[in-house]
C-alpha cells in the first residue's frame, strides 16, 4: 500500500476511483507476476497517479506489463512517460 498512498481502514467502495484503481494495482502486485496487463489503467486517474503508477511500475524489475487504453490522451500520457523514463537509463540499460 505504499506505492498507492494510503493504509488507513476503510471500504474500497468508499475510495475515489482514483483510489480505486490504485487499490487493484497494489493487489495484483502483491504476488509479483511476470505478467501485468492493465485496461485502462489510467481512465479517470488524475495525471499525478498516472505518473506515480507507471514510475511504481518501473520498479519492479522482471515484469512485462501490458497497457490496453482506448483513449488518445491516455496512450500519449502513458508513452510520453515510458520514453522519458527510458531516456534517463544510463547508456547499454537493457531496455
Amino acid at each position: 500500500m505504499e506505492l498507492v498512498g494510503s493504509a488507513e481502514r476503510t471500504l474500497v467502495a468508499d475510495y475515489s476511483t482514483d483510489m480505486r484503481k490504485k487499490i487493484g494495482l497494489a493487489t495484483a502486485l502483491l504476488h509479483g507476476p511476470k505478467l501485468l496487463v492493465l485496461d485502462e489503467p489510467f481512465e479517470a486517474v488524475a495525471p499525478v497517479s498516472a505518473t506515480t503508477i507507471l514510475i511504481g511500475l518501473a520498479g519492479f524489475g522482471g515484469m512485462l506489463a501490458v497497457y490496453l487504453a482506448e483513449s488518445r490522451k491516455a496512450k500519449e500520457r502513458a508513452r510520453a512517460e515510458l520514453k522519458a523514463r527510458e531516456e534517463a537509463l544510463p547508456p547499454g540499460s537493457v531496455r
